[in-house]
């Protein structure tokens, strides 16, 4: 009976040191590539990281380690799978790590330009986790950005409008010319058939015919030259008219901007003299004002000019006695 409790106890302590041989080998693995991954060697973290949750595929610093690297990686799609098994799977996430999980998955949305999902993880982060600065600066980033975008889209939808409507009409241009080209080819092609055919008939006929026959195809020669001359001619007209019809696009923006300019000009000017003429009615007023005052200002001293005049004067007393009665 000692003798198997001593057996037994001789394998639980064999099994505590290969438990504790694994767990130190594991925790050495597991800082190396800690060590590589803030090295810059994130393949290499990678490939080790792997490695270490293939053994331990439910250890959630393992994982949330090997989404990281992948992240460093620019494999945002693995990250992504990585990030969103931890959720659906680790029960005991507290809120501080599933908002580090969701700011992540985040920044990995918008590097790959999905910027609406991005703002969705980003919010929810920030719900968990009300305090990270980053997270809401990141949102409100995202936020601004996409209405830059939609902003942008429009202009480039109106852009394209227009552009549409100038290559209709170009395209339509095109395809008079192109009908003039296959007019020439046409002819062209009738040309090198009249060659042959009389090709045939100088097989069989003598050399005065033959000596005729040469002038004929001299002329037909010419005529070919001519018809190459005419197509060369349509395709520089084709391709100046191209460059036209680019330049009146371009003539008719500046335009546009020129009247946009011009009209600020106006505004301005016109502004300006309404300010002159408000300055100058402004100075005639204050001009009357001044001269109504020096008006009344004479009215005044002339009025107390005549009310001194009009005093009556007192009589004089006479110093004599009055004469007994």
């Amino acid at each position: 009976m000692k003798k198997l409790e001593f057996f037994v106890l001789i394998i639980f302590l064999f099994i505590l040191i290969g438990f504790y041989y694994y767990s130190v080998k594991f925790r050495q693995q597991n800082n190396s590539a800690i060590a590589m991954y803030s090295s810059g060697y994130y393949k290499k973290t990678s490939e080790m990281l792997k490695i270490l949750v293939d053994n331990k595929k439910e250890n959630i610093v393992l994982n949330f380690n090997y989404a990281a690297s992948m992240y460093k990686n620019f494999d945002y799609d693995k990250a992504i799978e990585i990030y969103n098994n931890l959720l659906n799977n680790s029960k005991f996430l507290d809120d501080i790590t599933k908002s580090e999980i969701y700011y992540n998955l985040g920044n990995a949305f918008f590097l790959k330009d999905e910027y609406d999902v991005a703002l969705d993880n980003y919010k929810t982060a920030l719900i968990l986790n009300p305090n990270d600065d980053e997270t809401r600066y990141n949102v409100e980033y995202i936020v601004d950005l996409i209405n830059i975008v939609k902003n942008s889209d429009e202009l480039i939808n109106f852009s394209e409008e227009a552009f549409k409507e100038q290559s209709s009409f170009i395209k339509e241009k095109e395809k008079t010319l192109n009908e003039k080209i296959k007019e020439a080819i046409e002819q062209k092609k009738n040309v090198a058939s009249k060659n042959k055919e009389l090709s045939k008939k100088l097989n069989n006929l003598s050399k005065q015919s033959k000596e005729n026959l040469k002038r004929e195809i001299q002329n037909l020669l010419k005529e070919k030259e001519g018809v190459q001359k005419e197509k060369n001619l349509l395709q520089q007209k084709k391709d100046n008219k191209k460059d036209d019809l680019k330049r009146q696009a371009k003539d008719i923006n500046n335009k546009e901007q020129e009247k946009i300019n011009n009209n600020v000009a106006q505004r301005k000017a016109s502004t300006s003299n309404q300010q002159q003429n408000i300055n100058e009615n402004l100075q005639s007023l204050e001009k009357t004002k001044q001269e109504l005052k020096g008006q009344t200002k004479t009215k005044i001293e002339d009025k107390k000019l005549d009310i001194s005049k009009e005093i009556v004067e007192m009589p004089q007393i006479n110093d004599k006695k009055t004469p007994k009665l």
